[in-house]
């Protein structure tokens, strides 16, 4: 299919109203659907035609929409995610399905994950496991604050650390449900002020990084208020130390 044709396609998805509804599958036709759509664009497409209809859009979960949360884990055909190796179901895209094709739809279905609406399901089974080891789960503000006042950071480098404190927290999750028999999950980089942050609202870093954090907090904070806010290295190490 060249970059200029559209294709249509039958989705037979599953419709739910609601948590103690019954559900059913419901067909519905996605037209003029490009190859460069991805699969939630294609269900945009779908969804604003049923709303034109005065009819409920079809709910699915998503977020980032960048094949980094993995929050879209509707099942295609029978396969989470679609079954395309290493891809997420909002990098999935339309060149991979040809016009006139069949899709079926459906939630992920596990008793831990009850359906909520059509497609999204409760993740608070998940969430529980993540708040195992990390009785916490703050905010990108709370972060934000939190971070500023440990070493000054500079607002591109709060971004950072949000981010950092996100991939703690994915971390921290995936860890406590590892099974050892399979690769243990990658400890992420996270800057020694950013783990500081978390420690100070609550984070457990024992093990991991604990003795790397210890070495290097000092120094690595000191660097940052020498730079950031012009002092003396030497003074900005005393200070660090006396806290």
């Amino acid at each position: 299919m060249s970059a200029h044709e559209t294709m249509n396609l039958k989705l037979i998805v599953w419709r739910q109203a609601g948590p103690n509804q019954p559900g059913r599958f419901e067909t519905y036709e996605a037209k003029n659907i490009t190859p460069h759509h991805s699969f939630l664009e294609m269900l945009d497409v779908v969804n604003e035609d049923l709303i034109k209809e005065g009819k409920d859009p079809i709910a699915f979960d998503h977020d980032c929409r960048e094949g980094i949360c993995g929050m879209c884990s509707a099942v295609v055909n029978g396969v989470p995610h679609g079954g395309q190796q290493r891809t997420t179901l909002c990098q999935l895209h339309m060149r991979k399905f040809k016009d006139g094709d069949a899709i079926y739809l459906e939630p992920w279905r596990a008793r831990a994950f009850p359906i909520l609406r059509d497609l999204v399901v409760d993740r608070g089974a998940l969430d529980k496991l993540m708040r195992q080891d990390t009785p916490f789960m703050p905010t990108a503000g709370e972060i934000r604050a939190k971070v500023y006042g440990v070493a000054g950071f500079g607002a591109p480098h709060l971004d950072e650390a949000i981010t950092e404190a996100r991939d703690f927290l994915r971390y921290k999750g995936a860890l406590a449900t590892w099974n050892s028999s399979g690769p243990r999950p990658q400890r992420p980089y996270i800057h020694p002020v950013v783990l500081k942050t978390l420690v100070g609202m609550g984070a457990n870093i024992e093990g991991d990084w604990e003795p790397w954090f210890k070495n290097t907090y000092r120094d690595e904070v000191a660097i940052w208020r020498a730079r950031l806010l012009e002092m003396d290295f030497e003074d900005a190490k005393a200070a660090v130390e006396d806290e």
